[in-house]
């Protein structure tokens, strides 16, 4: 019987793809003695012959079935697709959770998927997600941090609804009700009978132990983009029902996007102020006359759009070297402290900046104004807090979307940024679908990041507290 039973199992594994034969891996990873099992053949037939001489093929056909191998289930198991399912019926091996998340792998697209591990990615270290090739490859890590487990499918979930497949969401949520619904009683008897169920776990004897962590009463919390902060799953939205929604600044230091990025904003309803090309000392005067403007009291959210060459966390405006403006003294001008016609609102900071090849020096010029302020002198570059340099404030409310691009791009004729025509299709896109601004912006990153042409990085945070539609 052993040797009939290899013959079997060699043959069935031969007409398997290598995708298949992961998936063929993952559905009976519980049942067989170690899940990272390199002899895959001769562990199926080992776990084929526990299920004694009346059905020791069992294990294969459901195999087969879950798969889709029809074709294999008739010229190697000899059984037919109808046989397996009136089977299945009264007995089942493999674990109702693992035939779920191979199903929900089939359904998912390439695009999906990518969006998935992005959301997804400050879970796992960089290592493992480079390795990261398909939704079960994901699962797998997932279930090894304990993050994922038959019993705790919220992150899935979530992430489901992030990307907007609520379809796959729904399939999960089916799975947990009914599981939820089975009596003890029913339990029991399948138990004793041996028969694992879809919605049943597997004997404890036949399983690898799952942790359940507990949930923050705050809520789930998901990653954002490339900075790997997190993000309160929000239960309300912004009250976005002003007219017009709200400011919407932009300063345009290089001259490329500023028209384009006035269309877009009036478009989504918001009063648009655009400057062009102003020098280090005009951009800090308007940006602060603005945070003190009654025009904001009246606004549902803020938003300030900037272009300038600089370094990750300053910019130059139109100069070419020297302190500029640091983002986060920028930030600060409309937080809570300083606009209070702001408390409570939406204040979104996107900023494209083109890298200086030499940084200039921020920390050293930095000091000097700090000993002239001292002084009284007004000489310097304003400074509207005075914590360390290397202090990041924590502001609610606030999203910052930075893209960082080579500022030798501005060189070429012609030119213009992949971010903003990006940002303005989705937008606007999404605003009639009535998309979340988070994935909005996920859309742009993924666009953006996979450009073929030029290279881009794009850095968000946020500490937004509820849901926001523009």
């Amino acid at each position: 019987m052993e040797d009939g039973l290899a013959v079997i199992v060699n043959r069935m594994a031969d007409s398997l793809s290598r995708d298949e034969l992961r998936t063929l891996r993952y559905l009976c990873s519980d049942l067989l003695p170690d899940s990272r099992v390199e002899d895959l053949r001769g562990a199926l037939i080992s776990r084929a012959q526990i299920a004694g001489n009346n059905q020791p093929t069992l294990i294969l056909m459901e195999l087969m079935f879950h798969l889709k191998r029809f074709d294999v289930l008739k010229k190697v198991l000899g059984t037919s697709r109808q046989e397996v399912e009136r089977m299945l019926n009264t007995r089942q091996v493999l674990s109702g959770y693992r035939v779920l998340m191979a199903d929900l792998s089939e359904d998912l697209a390439p695009d999906d998927f990518r969006s998935l591990v992005f959301l997804l990615s400050s879970k796992l270290p960089r290592g493992k997600l480079e390795a990261v090739s398909n939704f079960l490859d994901l699962v797998d890590e997932l279930e090894k941090l304990d993050e994922v487990s038959p019993e705790n499918l919220d992150l899935i979930v979530q992430g489901f609804r992030n990307i907007h497949r609520l379809d796959l969401a729904k399939k999960i949520q089916r799975f947990q009700k009914k599981g939820s619904t089975r009596t003890c009683a029913e339990r029991n008897s399948e138990t004793q009978r041996g028969v694992c169920s879809p919605t049943s776990p597997l004997p404890r004897s036949s399983v690898r132990p799952f942790v359940r962590i507990q949930r923050s009463s705050l809520g789930l919390q998901m990653p954002v983009a490339e900075t790997r902060a997190h993000y309160q799953q929000a239960t309300e939205e912004y009250n976005m029902d002003t007219i017009p929604l709200g400011v919407c600044i932009i300063i345009d230091c290089v001259g490329c996007d500023g028209d384009m990025l006035k269309q877009t904003f009036e478009a989504l309803s918001f009063r648009v102020i655009l400057h062009t090309l102003l020098c280090l000392e005009d951009t800090s005067s308007v940006l602060r006359e603005l945070s003190q403007s009654q025009d904001l009291q009246g606004s549902s959210a803020f938003i300030c759009c900037l272009l300038s060459r600089g370094s990750e966390s300053n910019i130059l405006t139109t100069e070419t070297h020297g302190p500029g403006l640091r983002l986060d003294d920028i930030r600060q001008l409309f937080n809570s402290m300083n606009c209070s016609a702001l408390r409570g609102k939406p204040k979104l900071f996107l900023v494209e900046i083109y890298e200086v090849q030499e940084e200039p020096p921020w920390s050293s010029h930095m000091d000097q104004c700090l000993e002239t302020d001292a002084g009284g002198s007004a000489g310097c570059s304003p400074r509207w807090q005075t914590d360390a340099m290397k202090t990041i404030p924590v502001s609610a409310d606030v999203l910052t979307c930075v893209c960082l691009a080579d500022d030798q791009l501005l060189a070429k004729r012609g030119h213009q940024s992949v971010f903003w025509p990006t940002m303005r299709s989705t937008l606007l896109r999404c605003h009639d679908r009535r998309i979340p601004l988070l994935d909005v912006l996920t859309e742009v990153n993924r666009v953006v990041l996979e450009n073929p042409n030029e290279s881009y990085r794009i850095n968000l945070s946020h500490t937004l507290r509820k849901t926001l539609y523009l």
